[in-house]
Parts: structure tokens; sequence; C-alpha cells
């Protein structure tokens, strides 16, 4: 009851914490990164949010020779020739967070990956995060890199992720939901 009670206040109240980003040290022991898209447009155009987390996986994956596991938006389109894993969506059906921590941590096991480091917006980072470490995976350690500067997208189809207007009150809801549902 009293971790249920902490992960309720947490979906209001926990949101970017200067000292809950990965240290160099940490990046330099993770076995890959685990990446989420945030958004998305039409076709093939890469939305600014997308655009800048693709940056900063391919910067972060090249410098420390991480391996990538991303959502299927940031996968097709990295420059990095280490990509382990594009999750991608079923056909007709909307991909959430939950299904992509889900799919990320059933190929962690195949591989016996045990430290990961995640990739999202910083508004979403938190709720990536307690949705992998909800997977019961035997993960030694969940780690979150600073993607402090990653914007919202106008344009986006999804328009929830538009501006923080929209989303933080959508991001309070679907972690109320998820704690309800018991992924996180």
């Amino acid at each position: 009851m009293k971790r249920f009670i902490k992960k309720l206040f947490q979906c209001f109240f926990w949101w970017r914490k200067k000292n809950q980003y990965a240290t160099e040290e940490e990046l330099r022991n993770v076995d890959a990164l685990i990446v989420s898209a945030f958004g998305g447009r039409d076709g093939d155009i890469i939305g600014i949010s997308n655009a800048y987390l693709i940056k900063v996986t391919d910067e972060i994956s090249k410098q420390y020779n991480i391996p990538i596991i991303a959502q299927w938006e940031i996968g097709n389109k990295s420059s990095q020739k280490n990509v382990i894993f594009s999750i991608q969506k079923t056909p007709g059906e909307y991909l959430d967070t939950h299904g992509v921590a889900k799919k990320a941590a059933e190929f962690c096991k195949q591989r016996n990956i045990k430290s990961v480091a995640v990739i999202a917006h910083p508004d979403h980072t938190l709720r990536c995060k307690w949705a992998l470490e909800e997977e019961k995976m035997d993960f030694e350690k969940v780690y979150i890199v600073n993607t402090e500067g990653c914007p919202y997208d106008p344009q986006s189809n999804q328009v929830w992720t538009r501006s923080p207007k929209k989303f933080i009150p959508y991001e309070i809801l679907a972690r109320l939901m998820y704690l309800a549902k018991g992924y996180i």
C-alpha cells in the first residue's frame, strides 16, 4: 500500500529532476538504449520532437558504442548501424508506452540485456522508465538520458504532444491509468 501511495503521489508531482539523469560513468556501463518516440506526423515526415530524440540517440550511441532498441519512428531513421531492434506497431493499432516497454523488455530478456538507458521526451521519460521497471525484468538498472532540450511538436498528429499545456494533463491521466492497470 505504501508503494501505491508513493506512486500515486508521483503521478501528479514527479516531473523533471536534474539529479535523475545518467552520468557519463553510468552510460559507459549501459547494455542498450531504449528509445520512445514522441508524437508523430504523416508518412515519412519526422516531427521536431522525434528529430531531436534521433539526434540525442545517435550521439550517445556513437559516443559510448551502445546498441539501440527504439520505437519504429526513431529506429527506422537512426543514422547509426547498431539499431538492434526497431519496435514496430501492428498495422491499424496504436503503439503506446506500455506496448513499447513490453516489446523492449521481451527483447532484452532474449538478449540478456541487464542495464538500459531510456531516451524519451523529458516530460514522458518517467512513465517510460516506470513501465520498463514494471515489466518484471531482471534489469540491474534503468537510467534516464537527459533530453531537456527536446521541443514539443506543434504539428504532431497526436494533439496531446503539441504543447506542455496539452501534454501534462494527458500525462497525469495516463500515469493514473497505468497505475490502475499495474503498468507502473
